[in-house]
């Protein structure tokens, strides 16, 4: 049995994970809670709630405040789309972690493409017997390190280098993961734990 729609609306009227609804009043959205802060008062929650379940295919869930995780749990997005958004997770979280950088000789070495380009010109420099040693490298935290020789040099590039390469390696694998995931549980364990 429908009953009159007080809210003299074809749209759909959504409800809310708290409780709460929203419903279209003279073309507005009206939030309609247990404790409304509209002096007016237009609509009371139970009286929303009665025509709600006297009407349940007028009402339908309000996505609007929910996180694509939530929407993916839900199924209210597709798992193409899902599995898009956590692809280009792991491409922001790798730069993150370059950024982050790794540990090397008791410091924290960011490896953003600036320490990336800097390093490129000493080993350049290295290579080319023009590097002036010591090489001294300045760290984000006022802090420096100081290669005293190639042999350090070598040592700081072959480590960066490796840092470098196992976090893209990782971020390929977790790719992989999520490209051939079958289910949305998978996709956001695999990058919320990157």
């Amino acid at each position: 049995m429908t009953t009159v729609n007080p809210f003299q609306t074809t749209d759909p009227i959504l409800s809310r994970s708290d409780g709460s609804y929203v419903v279209q009043y003279n073309g507005h959205p009206y939030h309609v809670c247990a404790k409304t802060e509209d002096p007016y008062n237009l609509f009371e929650l139970s009286e929303v709630e009665a025509f709600a379940k006297a009407n349940l295919t007028l009402v339908s869930p309000d996505t609007s405040n929910l996180t694509i995780d939530q929407k993916a749990a839900q199924g209210l997005i597709t798992l193409a789309e899902y599995q898009d958004y956590a692809y280009s997770q792991i491409d922001s979280k790798v730069q993150i972690k370059l950024a982050a950088g790794f540990a090397y000789n008791g410091q924290t070495i960011p490896c953003d493409s600036t320490s990336q380009a800097n390093l490129t010109s000493e080993i350049t420099a290295m290579v080319a017997g023009i590097v002036t040693y010591p090489v001294i490298w300045d760290l984000e935290s006022g802090n420096s390190l100081s290669l005293a020789d190639q042999a350090s040099l070598t040592a700081f590039a072959q480590a960066m280098k490796s840092f470098i390469q196992t976090t893209y390696a990782n971020g390929v694998t977790a790719k992989a993961t999520i490209k051939t995931a079958t289910s949305a549980s998978v996709v956001q364990s695999t990058y919320q734990g990157f």
